[in-house]
Parts: C-alpha cells; sequence; structure tokens
C-alpha cells in the first residue's frame, strides 16, 4: 500500500494513514472471527472472508487518490483481517483431537505460507519493472501492463 500511495504522489504521513487504517480495521476483524470461529461459525466465514479477499482487491486498481486509497486499506482491513482466524477451526475440524495431526497441519500450513511471503517480493519486483510509467487514467495506473 505505500508503494502505491507514492505512484498516487502521496506523502509519507499518507502513506502511514493508509497503512494504519488497513492494520486497525484488520485488528476489529481477528477479534470478530475469532469470536465466532471459536462459536463454531469457521467455515462460513473462511468461505465468506476469502470471497470478499478476492472481490475487494479488483477495487485496488481504480484507486485514483488518497481519500480512495483510505477507503481501500480499510476495505482490505476488514475482508482479509480474520482468513487465518478461521484456519485453527478447521484445523480441529480436521485432526479430530489428534494434537500430533493438529500440529503437523499448522506447521506445513505456515511453512507455505512462509515461503508464499519469501517470494512475493521478487514477484513483487517483476511486476513494477513491467511499466515505470504511471498513467493515472489506467487501472492500476497503468503500471502492470506490457
Amino acid at each position: 500500500m505505500p508503494r502505491y500511495a507514492i505512484d498516487l504522489n502521496l506523502g509519507r504521513s499518507n502513506q502511514a494513514i493508509a497503512s494504519s487504517l488497513r492494520i486497525l480495521s484488520a485488528m476489529f476483524v481477528v477479534y470478530l472471527f475469532g469470536f465466532l470461529s471459536d462459536a463454531g461459525y469457521h467455515r462460513k466465514l473462511m468461505a465468506s472472508s476469502a470471497i470478499a479477499t478476492s472481490l475487494v482487491h479488483l477495487a485496488w486498481g481504480f484507486v485514483k487518490d488518497g481519500y480512495q486509497l483510505y477507503a481501500y486499506a480499510i476495505a482490505v482491513g476488514l475482508t482479509s483481517g480474520g482468513y487465518d482466524i478461521c484456519l485453527f477451526g478447521i484445523f480441529s475440524e480436521i485432526a479430530a483431537n489428534d494434537d500430533e495431526y493438529y500440529m503437523s497441519l499448522y506447521s506445513m500450513f505456515s511453512f507455505f505460507r512462509g515461503m508464499a511471503t519469501v517470494t512475493v517480493g521478487t514477484v513483487g519486483v517483476k511486476l513494477l519493472r513491467l511499466s515505470p510509467e504511471v498513467l493515472g487514467d489506467s487501472y492500476a495506473l497503468g503500471k502492470y501492463q506490457r
């Protein structure tokens, strides 16, 4: 989000505000999803979170100014904040009270998530190099077009 704020010619304070809004809205959702997941709604929450997260990221390309970026940051936080919380309920359901199996599931998930975190930087750099030009009227500021 800060990189996109730079492309929008927003200052450091606006970049920090956008990042803070995303984190604060995610904190609210993590608490709410944790409560609801513990109550047994983890399947529905995970499905709705996956769909909402996918849909909200489509809106990213239409962000053209700071206020839209703030709204997008809040939307991203609200939709993607609780996804991981639901996994613990799913792991418990799959493991069926087998602690060793539960830890194996959790370990595999953590490993693959870590691999994704490590590789996303490389993929992001390659995408950013596709077009150094910023086009204000294009989807995603024209940054990812050939």
